[in-house]
């Protein structure tokens, strides 16, 4: 089972990764998605290790709903350091991460860099196979 955590703005993140994010084209960017290889990192926790739930964090920027993925956990450390994120990312593999989505989610890669790329599923389905 997967469960969702409404948050708002992190602050941690770059305050011109966020309006990189907020100003970019609503339009899914597919090409883009190759900076996402078999791995990928997440925010996510879970009751304990034997539990069968996982809990994505989501956030909401200027009323849109969003999971962040990052590409690496260069980047992950990078854009979470000093918040209450810091270490809460989970490398995960993407077909498994891919296979737990509905489809609709909107996912950003890198939200806290200079441009931030958005995805949804499908952008990502192709990977590691």
């Amino acid at each position: 089972m997967i469960r969702w955590r409404r948050v708002g703005l992190i602050i941690a993140i770059a305050v011109a990764g966020w309006a990189a994010l907020a100003a970019a084209s609503p339009a899914i960017v597919a090409g883009r998605a190759g900076a996402v290889g078999n791995r990928l990192v997440i925010i996510a926790t879970w009751p304990n290790a034997k539990s069968h739930v996982i809990t994505f964090q989501d956030f909401v920027v200027n009323g849109e709903d969003f999971i962040a993925i990052w590409s690496d956990e260069q980047h992950f450390r990078a854009e979470n350091k000093g918040s209450e994120f810091e270490t809460k990312g989970v490398s995960i593999d993407t077909k498994f991460f891919v296979s737990l989505l509905k489809g609709s989610e909107l996912l950003v890669l890198n939200p806290g860099s200079e441009h931030p790329v958005r995805l949804r599923k499908a952008d990502l389905e192709g990977i590691g196979r």
